[in-house]
């Protein structure tokens, strides 16, 4: 079965001026316009800066053909003792949904 869910979960090495290089990232969200098929929602999983789902979504809809979506994940919220003091456990989840296709596809994924 083919996959309704694709994440991008690749490296993100500083660049030269100490940016996330997003050539990784950027390079297989070009290939993947060019071969999915029917609608995909792509997960962005690396660490990136702020407005990288724009890049994501722009270097994919160079070659698409279909819908898709793009939404981020990232790898963490943030580092500290909010981890560990009760509040915030492995269970507790939060995902920013701001496409309805995207939520109802991927309810119980996260």
């Amino acid at each position: 079965a083919e996959a309704s869910l694709i994440f991008l979960a690749l490296p993100t090495p500083p660049g030269e001026d100490g940016s996330a290089d997003l050539s990784y990232v950027l390079g297989v969200a070009g290939q993947l316009g060019k071969i999915i098929k029917d609608y995909k929602v792509i997960i962005d999983k690396s660490t990136v800066p702020v407005g990288t789902a724009d890049k994501v979504h722009a270097a994919v809809a160079e070659n698409a053909q279909v819908d898709f979506d793009v939404v981020s994940n990232p790898e963490f919220l943030r580092e500290g003792p909010e981890w560990n003091n009760g509040w915030l456990t492995n269970a507790a989840y939060f995902v920013a949904i701001t496409h309805q296709r995207f939520a109802i596809n991927s309810i119980g994924v996260f």
